[in-house]
């Protein structure tokens, strides 16, 4: 009997940190977001009470049941310890600039990239950098540098295809980041400064002593390195001789991991609108507290138009050469951040979002 219960206790423990965080994921339950947080500590200590149960379950002539379970739980922290999103998508604390004026070829050919191969585009404080999309940002996830003299995250989340750059800065302090894990469809990451964790999707902290702060976005976006190469200034991004590896930065690795991204899709709190479908991608705009999403398929011929959102009358430009959907406020204001995700991802977080339709099909 003593046996039993100690069997019981050890596959209860390795239920815990080998399944809790895939079940908060599923369940949406944000309780279970404890888990995540430090989660190599706890686990660390739920495998040494496991070992414990186990040893002292099998040490008295256990019976075949106590023996499976043991078994089982076995296998799950096993489960544990091999299943670690920051070993798949290992972030990058630091890059090599290298500035494109000067050595083109040098840079494009280090990098890998071709002339229509896509780079996200960051300009802070008159300095202005790109970042290889599907060799770097998107295999890695998060991308750390200093742009302009002030610290950044290039972030990426392939479930969502939302792409964005925040002021990797809070009570000015620099904060670098990993992935841990996924909630509402979305990414989410851990700060190593206080162990709090942040939703990609709004920069928003969700559990953690800095809880309720919120990262600050930074205009960014997605073009062929030909057009980015063409600015001003621009340097190129590249990894170190010593950065980690990256199993998906592989030609077959990066391929896997877009066939699984466009098959699975995680539950969320928001019901996903089926006005448009779930894959397509939208240019996602927030201005006083009004959010509005317009979809690829929607802007694509139409050049230059007139909006509004938040109450603010706004000039867009579509660029079909560069697929980048341009801003401005006509009363001359600063333009506001245009963020690019698949509609799933950007629905969830706004749920109250409005769609933009050309007024011909109104």
């Amino acid at each position: 009997m003593i046996s039993t219960v100690f069997a019981i206790a050890a596959l209860l423990v390795a239920v815990v940190i080998s399944l809790g965080r895939p079940i908060t994921v599923f369940m949406v339950f944000e309780p279970g977001l404890w888990l995540f947080r430090r989660f190599p500590l706890k686990r660390s200590i739920g495998l040494l009470f496991v070992a414990i149960f186990a040893t002292t379950a099998l040490s008295n002539e256990p019976s075949r049941v106590v023996v499976l379970i043991v078994s089982i739980a076995g296998v799950l922290s096993a489960f544990a310890i091999f299943f670690n999103l920051d070993w798949l998508f290992p972030a990058l604390p630091g890059i090599c600039a290298v500035p494109v004026s000067v050595t083109e070829d040098e840079a494009t050919t280090h990098a890998r990239l071709s002339d229509n191969q896509l780079v996200v585009t960051v300009e802070l404080n008159h300095e202005r950098r790109a970042y290889p999309l599907d060799q770097m940002v998107i295999p890695r996830h998060l991308v750390h540098d200093w742009v302009g003299g002030e610290p950044i995250v290039v972030t990426y989340c392939a479930l969502c295809r939302t792409g964005l750059v925040f002021h990797a800065k809070m009570a000015s302090k620099a904060l670098l980041f990993k992935v841990v894990g996924v909630f509402r469809r979305n990414l989410i990451m851990e700060d190593h400064s206080t162990h709090t964790i942040w939703q990609q999707a709004t920069g928003e902290a969700i559990h953690g002593p800095l809880s309720g702060r919120v990262l600050e976005m930074l205009p960014a976006v997605q073009i062929p390195w030909e057009q980015a190469k063409q600015q001003d200034g621009m340097t190129l991004a590249t990894e170190p001789d010593n950065a980690r590896f990256a199993i998906f930065a592989t030609h077959k690795g990066f391929s896997l991991l877009k066939k699984a991204t466009e098959m699975i899709m995680t539950p969320g709190r928001t019901h996903l609108s089926k006005t448009i479908s779930r894959h397509e991608t939208v240019f996602g705009i927030q201005l006083n507290g009004e959010a509005k999403a317009y979809p690829l398929s929607s802007v694509r011929s139409l050049g230059t138009f007139f909006d509004t959102v938040g109450g603010i009358e706004l000039e867009l430009e579509f660029n079909e050469a560069t697929e980048v959907l341009n801003v401005r406020r006509c009363d001359g204001a600063a333009p506001p951040v245009v963020e690019q995700h698949w509609w799933l991802g950007w629905n969830e977080f706004h749920p109250d979002t409005q769609l933009y339709a050309p007024r011909s099909v109104r």
